[in-house]
C-alpha cells in the first residue's frame, strides 16, 4: 500500500516553495536590472576609453523574466554629443560590456544587450524650459521683477506686503523710521528697551 500524502513526515505542513518563488520571479528581473545598470554604469565611467561614450549615461534597464534580453536605456549629458556616434560606440562595446556584467553580476547566461535612446529626460528638459520661459513671461506682464519669478519668493513677497499693510492700518513703523506715530527714534514705550 502506498503512502498519503496527509501522512508521514511533514504532514499537515503547507509546501511553500513554489508559491515563495513564483511571488520572488516578477521582482527578481528588476532587481538584476538595477544591478546591470550599475554595472554598466560603472564600466562606462571607469573602464571604457572609447571618446565616443564619454556623454552616455545609462538611465534604466529592463531584462525579459528569463533574464536572456536587457533592454538598455541610455541618454546624453552633453547636448552637442553626436548621438549616432554614440550608439555605434555602445554596439562596439557590447562584448567589452557583457563581460563586465558577467564578471559582477552571478547569473547563468549574461543576457544580451540592446541599446535604446531614452528620449524622456530630453522630453523632461524640453517641458522644463518651456515652463521655465512661460513663468518669466507671466512675470514680464504682470510686472513681477526678473529675481520674483520663484513661488515661495513671490509668496515671501506676499507676507512682506501683507504685514507692511497690516503695520500701516495700525499706525505702527518700523524701528528706527521716525515717520510714524509714537516716541521719536520708533523706541516703544512698552517694555524694556
Amino acid at each position: 500500500m502506498g503512502r498519503s500524502r496527509d501522512s508521514g513526515p511533514g504532514a499537515g505542513r503547507r509546501d511553500t516553495r513554489s508559491r515563495t518563488h513564483a511571488g520572488d520571479a516578477g521582482r527578481r528581473p528588476e532587481r538584476v536590472a538595477h544591478e546591470i545598470q550599475r554595472v554598466l554604469s560603472d564600466l562606462l565611467l571607469r573602464r571604457s576609453r572609447d571618446p565616443r561614450l564619454e556623454h552616455v549615461a545609462i538611465t534604466r534597464v529592463r531584462l525579459t523574466a528569463d533574464l536572456r534580453l536587457a533592454r538598455v536605456f541610455f541618454t546624453l549629458l552633453d547636448d552637442r554629443a553626436d548621438r549616432a556616434e554614440a550608439e555605434r560606440g555602445l554596439e562596439h562595446a557590447i562584448p567589452f560590456l557583457r563581460r563586465g556584467v558577467a564578471d559582477a553580476v552571478a547569473l547563468r547566461y549574461v543576457p544580451d544587450l540592446a541599446f535604446s535612446y531614452d528620449a524622456a529626460l530630453v522630453d523632461a528638459r524640453r517641458v522644463d524650459s518651456l515652463l521655465r520661459e512661460a513663468r518669466a513671461a507671466d512675470d514680464r506682464a504682470h510686472g513681477t521683477p526678473e529675481g520674483e519669478a520663484d513661488p515661495a519668493a513671490r509668496e515671501r513677497a506676499a507676507g512682506d506686503a501683507q504685514r507692511t499693510a497690516r503695520d500701516d492700518a495700525h499706525g505702527t513703523a518700523a524701528a528706527g523710521d521716525d515717520a510714524g506715530p509714537g516716541p521719536p527714534g520708533g523706541r516703544s514705550t512698552k517694555g524694556p528697551a
